[in-house]
């Protein structure tokens, strides 16, 4: 027989076995990733079903350490299904370039890496957390009242400073693989773990931040390592102002060490120096009030907390002679929410406040004579002594032994009240400034990432009607495929109110009974602030109010043009004054062209948008359709739009909190 004749056999027989050693390795591997896999997901829905109980129960030490135990399960088999894959990679490179799995092939590489850094952080940020939660399981914390404990609390916070900057770290890097494959079209099989990611980076995210943010705040506001002084404005949001309400009085608070060595309350009206002139007000806030100077109560013009928590300071100093370190703002819904967890409170000369009965006495305050000894000089109304007795009671209350059932509830609360735009701070710490701005709880204007809007409503009527003014947002935005784009914001404004009213007239008189100012005619200056480089196209025409004090001024309806600018920080201004007599609706409308380099980029054409909330607003219904250049389709919309037309995209919701919007798009 001739040895080719042998040979040409032997080949195929060692083919057969090599491609079979190959099949069995593959299922080798195949075996042991899917058990890996399954493990791994097993250890995560135990997470995922221990994370509703973390704040009850985050002082027990055995709860503390099956979560991080199982945390560290999840992560050492994803990372074995890291190391059982790696061989494969450039395998897994071609792949990805072929029909039907493509797609997944592409991006379970990247699924998988978020999954690693979003696990490793979560466990990072249980470890860190852990000391600091078993030191509360010793005492309960008694705010403005214990030197040292608070202090012992921050510490352990901060000396777990660099898991929380690991954690952050690896967060940046799973949200930035996540980032890759968001607008890949995974299978029903991948695409449930990228919907849980979506979910899962960004609250742990959230939760990093805030746990790096919190040591800080607590230092600074607490007085931890130097004694310092603050502002707290009480705004009313009956009266909407740009940061939430109009100032009605003002405590200076000063601590040192954990305790509270000085908290007195005064009158806004009260601040200035009345033989002292101040500077001139911003140019609205004559043009539509009359105001010949700026003074403390008007200070929160600006819609940028910083920007007016500056100018509050600046005109305290003033007129007080005073410097501060900061500035907080509260308004009466996020003493509401604090009352709901702490109260009833006992105040002398009110008896039991509660949320339940904190507006009626509120109400009832207005006519009534004070309950005790006006101060020296001019005294203040009763309705703001109340104010005054409530912020005192609340710390007090504070200063006592908290159940941890309260504890929790009021962690939730103030999380909720700075998200929600209700609890304002500003500080001169540099570094607890950037940490506030990233967690959007200093109530400043937010850096527009691409298509951006925030309506501001200021009440210029000298009333405190708001709760009787319903809105509606509705932003419509046609991009086209050069990457421009052309928005529409329309406002309703319906004003609830019953009282019969024959004319509007904006005055300053003061009713003698405070339910009256609920009532009646709505004066507002309303603006937009939309992306620097925007054009303001037309906008809805208002005639002058006869009534109102601009009219005085003779000239006509020329006065009351559409205001464009000045604008703020990188955005636009448009601006709007009308009237809404009671039981009237009103529909105040600003079309612009956006700028074109904000939008769409030609490597991944993207459509952002964030709508950011006024603070000391409520729950405002919002609209956004967006209209998409003729051919093109949308890969992935975040979050899920309520309809889905062909060309045309629609959300509704509401505007609690600020909003943000995605869309990954794909051209014809």
């Amino acid at each position: 027989m001739p040895k080719r004749r042998i040979v040409t056999p032997l080949l195929y027989l060692f083919l057969l076995i090599a491609l079979g050693a190959m099949a069995y390795i593959g299922y080798a591997k195949y075996v042991t990733l899917r058990s890996h896999l399954t493990l791994a997901q097993s250890h995560l829905k135990n997470v995922a079903q221990l994370t509703p109980y973390l704040l009850e129960r985050f002082r027990e030490r055995e709860f503390l350490g099956t979560l991080e135990r199982e945390l560290e399960q999840g992560e050492t088999h994803l990372r074995r299904v890291e190391e059982e894959t790696g061989p494969f990679r450039p395998a897994i490179a071609i792949m990805s370039l072929l029909p039907v799995i493509g797609p997944d092939m592409q991006g379970a590489p990247h699924l998988l890496q978020a999954a690693l850094e979003g696990v490793a952080a979560a466990r990072l940020t249980v470890a860190g957390l852990t000391p600091a939660a078993l030191l509360l399981a010793q005492k309960p914390l008694r705010l403005f009242q214990d030197e040292e404990f608070p202090k012992e609390i921050v510490a352990a916070l901060q000396q777990r400073d660099a898991a929380f900057r690991e954690a952050k770290g690896r967060l940046d890097r799973g949200i930035a693989s996540y980032q890759q494959v968001e607008a890949v079209p995974l299978s029903p099989f991948l695409a449930p773990s990228r919907s849980l990611l979506e979910q899962f980076l960004p609250r742990l995210q959230k939760a990093t931040a805030t746990a790096r943010l919190a040591p800080r705040l607590a230092d600074e506001l607490l007085g931890l390592s130097q004694q310092r002084k603050y502002l707290v404005l009480a705004q009313n949001s009956w009266e909407l102002r740009a940061t939430g309400g109009f100032i009605a009085g003002v405590w200076l608070v000063t601590v040192d060490r954990g305790k509270i060595i000085q908290m007195d309350f005064q009158d806004s009206a009260t601040v200035d120096d009345p033989y002292r002139a101040n500077s001139p007000p911003p140019e609205a806030l004559f043009k539509y009030m009359y105001a010949g100077q700026w003074i403390f109560r008007d200070a929160n013009w600006s819609p940028d907390f910083p920007t007016a928590a500056q100018v509050a300071e600046n005109l305290y100093y003033q007129g007080q002679g005073v410097k501060v370190d900061g500035v907080l703002a509260v308004d009466q819904e996020a003493l509401l929410d604090i009352l709901k967890v702490l109260g009833p409170i006992y105040l002398s000369g009110y008896g039991e406040v509660s949320a339940e009965n904190f507006i009626d006495r509120l109400l009832q305050s207005f006519s009534t004579s004070p309950p005790e000894p006006p101060p020296s000089g001019r005294p203040i109304p009763p309705h703001k002594l109340l104010m005054k007795a409530l912020g005192e009671g609340i710390l007090y209350r504070l200063g006592k032994d908290l159940t941890i059932k309260e504890e929790v509830e009021l962690l939730q609360t103030l999380e909720r009240s700075f998200t929600e735009k209700h609890l304002l701070i500003s500080t001169h710490n540099e570094e607890l400034k950037g940490l506030l701005q990233d967690n959007s709880w200093d109530g400043g204007l937010r850096p527009s990432r691409g298509d951006y809007f925030l309506v501001v409503d200021s009440n210029v009527g000298y009333s405190k009607i708001n709760p009787n003014i319903q809105q509606a947002i509705d932003y419509s935005v046609a991009l086209d495929e050069r990457g421009g784009a052309r928005g529409r914001v329309a406002i309703t404004y319906r004003n609830t109110s019953t009282q019969e009213v024959i004319r509007c007239v904006q005055v300053r008189e003061r009713p003698t009974q405070y339910e009256e100012k609920l009532e009646g005619c709505y004066w507002d200056y309303a603006r937009l602030y939309v992306p620097q480089g925007s054009q303001l196209v037309r906008a809805t025409y208002i005639p002058l109010p006869a009534g109102s004090l601009l009219s005085a001024k003779g000239g006509g309806d020329a006065l009351n043009e559409v205001t464009v600018g000045p604008g703020e920080k990188d955005k636009e201004m448009f601006g709007n004054f009308f009237t809404l007599q009671p039981g009237e609706e009103k529909e105040i409308a600003f079309e612009y062209q956006l700028p074109k380099e904000a939008f769409l980029s030609r490597q991944r054409p993207t459509y952002l948008l964030d709508v950011q909330k006024q603070p000391g607003t409520l729950s405002i219904p919002l609209r956004v359709t967006v209209t998409l250049p003729r051919g093109w389709t949308v890969v992935r919309a975040r979050p899920a739009p309520t309809r889905l037309a062909e060309g045309k995209i629609e959300f509704q919701g509401a505007l609690t909190t600020d909003q943000s919007f995605q869309l990954v798009l794909t051209p014809p």
